[in-house]
């Protein structure tokens, strides 16, 4: 049964100013891949290997004013990554969260159509699941270009200094990595 928060009427629960907004994403799933590989040697052949560490990937977003229309713009899109190979299967490849609902990669035509952006290329990072018998998803490569000036928030996961392990064998997978 999941935990029930219970508030006074009236009150509402809201984060406020200086409190952290973000991050939470990369923190939850991780604890749950931790605790998935503690239970690995108990269920050898029900546990997955470690994921990408985020429940949406990576994500890209991208803001400013728009010269010709003088009006503001922002797009995100959320970019898939690999999950962790199965003992019967390869990962899933380029999978966001379903812990997050509907959330997918956004459409490159809508993003184009609605902001100055281009996106160039956006498909499977090679190589980028961890090798094994079964191996991990692997990845998302996008590159984009913006149009006009504008600001960049470009999302990774925080397992550069813990990539995704493998199990039974499996070798690790590889972590993101953002480049403007």
């Amino acid at each position: 049964r999941a935990l029930d928060i219970v508030l006074p009427e009236g009150n509402i629960m809201m984060a406020r100013y200086p409190a952290p907004m973000t991050g939470w994403s990369r923190i939850l799933p991780t604890v749950v891949d931790v605790i998935v590989r503690s239970l690995a040697p108990a269920m050898p052949d029900r546990t997955p290997a470690a994921h990408h560490g985020t429940m949406g990937g990576g994500s890209i977003i991208f803001s400013g004013i728009d010269p010709k229309t003088n009006r503001r713009f922002v797009t995100q899109s959320i970019e898939g990554a690999g999950w962790g190979g199965r003992p019967t299967e390869d990962g899933e490849n380029g999978s966001v969260s379903i812990c997050q609902g509907d959330v997918r990669n956004g459409s490159i035509e809508a993003m184009e159509l609605k902001v100055p952006i281009l996106i160039e290329n956006r498909g499977f990072r090679p190589d980028s699941g961890g090798p094994g018998k079964f191996r991990g998803g692997v990845g998302l490569s996008v590159r984009a270009r913006s149009l006009v000036d504008g600001r960049w928030n470009l999302g990774r996961s925080d397992r550069r200094s813990c990539p995704p392990w493998g199990l039974w064998g499996g070798m690790s997978g590889s972590y993101s990595e953002c480049f403007v």
